[in-house]
């Protein structure tokens, strides 16, 4: 599995277990896990990659947030099989640059 792929599982888990402790937080009074120190460490990481996202160009992260958070395909959506592909690998390369990641084609050059 890649390591994009990767990161979007995480922010995906992480962003539903925070959002689960502020719906807790604001009906009980208290937060479901106990641990403040790992809270505030998924809190961070769900900023980050929002963060992120935030600026890249919209098209960039439409495809990122398509292709990765809602799992669609190419035909799913408006572009062509090598234009889709070759949009994703650039959002790609351009998310990993924020993200502090080496992109693919960086290790093929090392």
């Amino acid at each position: 599995m890649c390591l994009i792929k990767k990161i979007f599982i995480e922010f995906k888990i992480k962003k539903a277990r925070l959002e689960r402790n502020l719906i807790l937080k604001r009906y009980q009074g208290r937060f479901f896990n106990s641990n403040p120190n790992k809270f505030r460490k998924e809190k961070e990481y769900v900023e980050t990659v929002e963060l992120i996202l935030n600026n890249l160009s919209k098209e960039e992260k439409e495809i990122l947030v398509n292709t990765f958070i809602h799992c669609k395909k190419w035909h799913e959506l408006s572009y062509s099989y090598s234009t889709y592909y070759r949009k994703l690998k650039r959002a790609e390369q351009n998310f990993m640059l924020f993200f502090g990641g080496k992109t693919s084609a960086d290790s093929l050059e090392s």
